[in-house]
């Protein structure tokens, strides 16, 4: 059978069978992360996705804490250490959410290892732009 059709996915998909339903396009179950660098249009693909798929969807920017935003506002680019609380914050909204979207920029390997370690069963959908 081999990999699902939307593995390795990048670039504009469009489904015109109105046969094919969600459920038949990726595995039930399956968390997505819509990731890429900024301005590369995650917020609005992992919405609109989840809104077609009829499933919760998040934007990681929300789930920063405070010193995150402090940080950000005057300037001062976040390090790995700042991303760790942020990241299992994502996680455990993953962990909780069956077949959510969620928006997050991931670009390191840790850190969509981090996030698997809160749920393994997630799908990575890197925007390139």
């Amino acid at each position: 059978m081999g990999e699902p059709a939307w593995a390795g996915w990048s670039g504009t998909a469009t489904c015109p069978r109105s046969d094919v339903t969600a459920e038949k396009r990726r595995p039930p179950g399956t968390s997505i992360v819509v990731m890429g660098v900024s301005g590369s249009g995650k917020s609005t693909v992992g919405a609109a996705l989840a809104r077609r798929l009829g499933v919760p969807f998040a934007d990681a920017d929300a789930f920063h804490p405070a010193a995150n935003v402090a940080k950000m506002a005057a300037g001062i680019p976040l390090d790995d250490d700042d991303r760790y609380p942020w990241l299992n914050a994502v996680g455990q909204w993953l962990k909780g959410h069956d077949d959510g979207v969620m928006s997050c920029s991931a670009l390191k390997r840790r850190y969509r290892d981090q996030l698997r370690s809160h749920r393994s069963d997630i799908a990575f959908l890197h925007l390139a732009g």
